[in-house]
């Protein structure tokens, strides 16, 4: 999918390489149908969304700004235009995708953890949409 110019996208001020521990998971959805005999069938029944987990070391204006895009322009639940970590660089715009957080379990956004003064790690999850 390529960006849609009429979503918000990601801030220029944040980060686009993810830290170690970054992980993507592709999704497809099967549907498998146990057979009495033999292995069982598979058939696609559509594209699921891929699901990326990322980590960024952030400075503290910077995990500001990102509450900021999150709360007031996404209101939590918007789509945007966000660098594929493993596609794109931040200039090449034709591998940006359409986006969007995944609350924790908790319900929490992001999550945050102390690195050094001024500096911390913030961990989300993302789903691309299909």
């Amino acid at each position: 999918m390529a960006i849609n110019l009429n979503l918000p996208k990601w801030k220029d001020t944040l980060p686009t390489s993810p830290q170690k521990g970054y992980s993507e998971s592709i999704g497809v959805n099967v549907i498998r149908s146990p057979m009495d005999q033999g292995p069982a069938k598979q058939r696609r029944r559509g594209k699921s969304p891929d699901q990326l987990s990322v980590s960024y070391i952030m400075t503290t204006a910077q995990v500001e700004t990102l509450q900021t895009f999150i709360n007031n322009e996404l209101g939590g639940v918007r789509r945007f235009n966000y660098p594929h970590p493993r596609l794109s660089t931040y200039a090449t715009l034709s591998t940006w995708k359409e986006v969007r957080i995944v609350p924790a379990n908790g319900g929490e956004f992001f999550k945050l953890s102390y690195v050094a003064p001024g500096y911390w790690s913030l961990a989300l999850n993302i789903e691309v949409l299909p």
